[in-house]
């Protein structure tokens, strides 16, 4: 990998966290009960999805644990943007 793929990666990767922070931080203006359960969304869909980075996976078109924690992510995201506004 040249030295361009590699600053493109990690510029990605920045913006990512700096995005996902902005996200978790958007939601410390709602109630409690729906703050902690909106986090707890984000976080587990977050951690599931960055997980198929661990899990060996066999030969798949798609992999199904990305998937699954990105919906898990992409539900507490609606749910943010919901109770938001």
């Amino acid at each position: 990998m040249d030295v361009i793929g590699i600053l493109a990666r990690l510029s990605t990767g920045v913006a990512a966290v700096i995005a996902f922070i902005l996200i978790i931080r958007s939601t410390f203006t709602l109630e409690k009960e729906d703050r902690t359960r909106i986090i707890d969304l984000l976080v587990i869909g977050a951690i599931i999805y960055l997980a198929h980075m661990i899990i060996p996976t066999y030969s798949t078109i798609y992999k199904p644990t990305a998937l699954a924690g990105f919906l898990i992510f992409l539900y507490g995201f609606i749910i943010l943007i919901y109770k938001k506004f």
